[in-house]
């Protein structure tokens, strides 16, 4: 098995902490993930790193980070927006592109972590983009936050998602924030979009959208629903079908 390095590095003055798989062989390609709302760069029920070593035995090495105010990385959670989050991801970018130099550079992205990398591909140069249940209509979620903020704040001027404190800082930056348009003006040509069936937390929709716009705009984009399976992916057999999906894309397309 490949072995997992730690790494750190800086990004808005905050240390991010991440999980790099180093392939035994490389190909050249390398993955980036981009973890969702309350996640971390485990995934749900480990999902990434499944997915990690399974693209390492294909000798494509992947990063796994948590943005700044999830996981083990610094900062506060209720600073977090999907603009923060964004600059996160560029910068995990530009490190790997300083470390390993990769021939071809994708991010995948998971829930809101797909609504991120959907804004990222606007704003850095990445090859392909993997949208994994992710959020194309932000201004939805925010509406279903708004009934949290409709209660009274805490002690500490926040709003309490679960173990966790929002801002209203991160509803106004979701409310402007359109992943759609940043897809269709973005300069990535490929795209790899999923979703599962029986999704209850992002509704398939949703993946419905991206794809009719970047067919709209004459992007390249491979769609593909994974049958009962969730949000998260839990069955096993549902799991197994998405990494093959994934490698077997990234071998079409980038080896």
């Amino acid at each position: 098995m490949s072995p997992i390095v730690h790494a750190e590095w800086q990004s808005r003055g905050y240390r991010i902490h991440a999980s790099v798989h180093e392939p035994s062989q490389s190909q050249g390609i390398w993955v980036i993930f981009s973890h969702g709302f309350t996640s971390h760069r485990l995934g749900p029920q480990y999902l990434h790193v499944g997915m990690a070593r399974t693209l390492a035995r294909r000798g494509v090495g992947s990063v796994r980070f948590d943005f700044a105010g999830a996981g083990e990385s610094e900062g506060p959670f209720h600073q977090l927006t999907v603009s923060t989050m964004v600059a996160d991801l560029r910068t995990a970018c530009l490190w790997v592109r300083d470390r390993y130099a990769p021939g071809k550079l994708i991010v995948l992205g998971h829930s809101l972590g797909g609504c991120v990398a959907a804004m990222a591909v606007d704003q850095i140069e990445i090859d392909g983009c993997i949208l994994l249940a992710a959020v194309a209509r932000p201004m939805i979620m925010a509406q279903a936050y708004r009934k949290t903020v409709s209660a009274q704040a805490n002690a500490d001027g926040y709003y309490e998602v679960g173990a966790h404190e929002m801002s209203l800082d991160f509803l106004e930056d979701l409310e402007k924030t359109d992943p759609v348009a940043a897809v269709s003006r973005g300069a990535c040509s490929r795209f790899l979009v999923l979703h599962g069936d029986d999704d209850q937390t992002v509704p398939l929709e949703e993946s419905h959208v991206f794809v009719d716009a970047l067919r709209r705009t004459n992007h390249g984009v491979q769609f593909e629903i994974i049958p009962d399976a969730n949000h998260r992916i839990l069955s096993v057999e549902g799991r197994k079908r998405l990494y093959h999906i994934i490698t077997r894309w990234l071998e079409e397309h980038f080896s």
